[in-house]
């Protein structure tokens, strides 16, 4: 049951979801460089809706519940995916863009495992995919030591953060590798450049 179907008109060919996988299609074919080169970033949650809506859903209208009018689109829109995904380098989001930061700062760090894990569970078994193995990409590209704590606890050994995130900011480069450490684990977190965030997070 969702409160509203725009989650379908996104899915479509011509909405927000469906216009970036036919992007991606175009832009990086099955192939070539700039698949090879890619890495898909797919939240947990979304998929897992997808494949609920295309079993048949309802929404609640303002006139009662009523039947839903995306299964067909969300189930082409989660093939396409699969199929674009497939052989290819994948990386599960926390569940539902989960904020660690804010789990960790409300004593919720209980919660950060299956957000984390159990994500990259659901995204592997609805895409019939394999993905980045104890990889994690929070929100924003941001973690405080707290948070860190709190995904290295659920196996996470890469990050991938936002280079003005970490401590001493821009370092003249535009991504990188560096060692991170929190209590006795070691952690690589993987660099981004500030363009590359806030592209991520540009508003639906």
């Amino acid at each position: 049951l969702l409160t509203d179907d725009d989650l379908a008109r996104s899915l479509a060919p011509d909405g927000r979801l469906g216009g970036l996988l036919a992007a991606f299609g175009k832009e990086a074919p099955p192939g070539s460089a700039v698949r090879t080169a890619t890495c898909l970033a797919v939240d947990p949650d979304l998929v897992a809706t997808a494949a609920a809506m295309r079993q048949g859903y309802a929404v609640r209208g303002p006139d009662g519940t009523v039947p839903g009018t995306g299964a067909e689109v969300a189930g082409t829109w989660l093939d396409t995916l699969s199929a674009a995904a497939r052989d290819g380098c994948v990386v599960a989001l926390p569940f539902a863009d989960a904020d660690l930061v804010a789990l960790a700062r409300g004593k919720l760090t209980d919660l950060t495992g299956p957000a984390v894990a159990d994500g990259r569970a659901v995204v592997a078994e609805i895409l019939g995919t394999p993905v980045l193995d104890a990889t994690t990409w929070p929100s924003g590209g941001v973690l405080d030591e707290a948070a860190l704590a709190g995904v290295a606890a659920a196996g996470t050994r890469t990050v991938v953060l936002d280079a003005d995130a970490v401590d001493g900011g821009e370092t003249g480069e535009t991504g990188g590798a560096v060692p991170v450490t929190v209590g006795p684990t070691s952690l690589v977190a993987v660099l981004t450049d500030t363009l590359l965030t806030r592209a991520a997070a540009a508003p639906d």
